[in-house]
């Protein structure tokens, strides 16, 4: 499962340097339910907002 989350919640962990320890840290997180997931909009939504950006 993917799960898009906001990097403000997880980039006040101390002391996580690298992209291993960062994915670690992730997985431990997501298993003990502690991410929430972000807004993802529905699919015509992102296309009217990819639309009205080009404008």
């Amino acid at each position: 499962m993917i799960w898009v989350v906001n990097a403000r919640h997880v980039k006040q962990v101390p002391g996580r340097k690298t992209d291993f320890a960062d994915a670690q840290w992730l997985a431990i997180l997501a298993r003990n339910g502690l991410l929430r997931g972000g807004f993802v909009p529905p699919a015509v939504f992102r296309e009217l907002r990819l639309i009205a950006r080009q404008m």
